[in-house]
């Protein structure tokens, strides 16, 4: 028996859609990722560049840890949340696609979850820094790495759902198959 928060149904749907919108699904990455990432190395650098603990080794971890990857999941669940909700039931019955109605129910309780998670986390990350035990440092990082694929994951599905990359994914399907039709009945 196999455990999956998304059946393979809904699954099936999801990729539908990833492949149908790939040019906006790639933009998700930027202000979701690629920014705060960035702003993480760019911290580093300063780090590097200008304070005397840079050959300290526990400050590099200790920079990581001071909440900036629970505010990463954050950010993404926070971010993405309108886009669970809003769609229209009647268009995609229209689509033909099948109710999406229990995966947005799926995707906004494990989206309160994880930002519950993430705000415990910043919390205990932002209050008990700096940390000194390499075990806590190791499992916080740990946990925290969880947390923000945990959180990417389920944001681009949600991401996904949004009302025009369904039309747009399933009007294409429409018309290819309508094309099909007429090319086989016109031979």
């Amino acid at each position: 028996m196999r455990f999956a928060i998304i059946k393979d149904s809904e699954r099936e749907l999801l990729n539908e859609v990833a492949e149908a919108n790939k040019d906006e699904n790639s933009l998700w990455k930027i202000p979701n990722l690629l920014i705060p990432i960035g702003a993480i190395i760019l911290a580093f650098l300063c780090l590097i560049s200008f304070s005397e603990k840079r050959t300290e080794i526990l400050v590099y971890f200790n920079l990581i840890l001071n909440g900036s990857l629970p505010l990463i999941a954050i950010n993404q669940i926070s971010g993405i949340g309108l886009h669970v909700f809003k769609f229209d039931r009647n268009k995609e019955k229209n689509l033909n696609i099948n109710d999406t109605i229990v995966l947005r129910t799926k995707l906004w309780y494990y989206s309160l979850g994880i930002l519950i998670l993430g705000i415990l986390l910043f919390a205990v990350q932002v209050i008990n820094s700096p940390f000194l035990e390499f075990s806590t440092i190791i499992i916080l990082l740990i946990i925290s790495a969880l947390l923000v694929y945990a959180s990417s994951n389920i944001s681009r599905k949600i991401f996904l759902l949004q009302e025009d990359f369904l039309d747009k994914t399933f009007d294409s399907v429409i018309r290819e198959s309508s094309n099909e039709h007429g090319q086989s009945w016109g031979n």
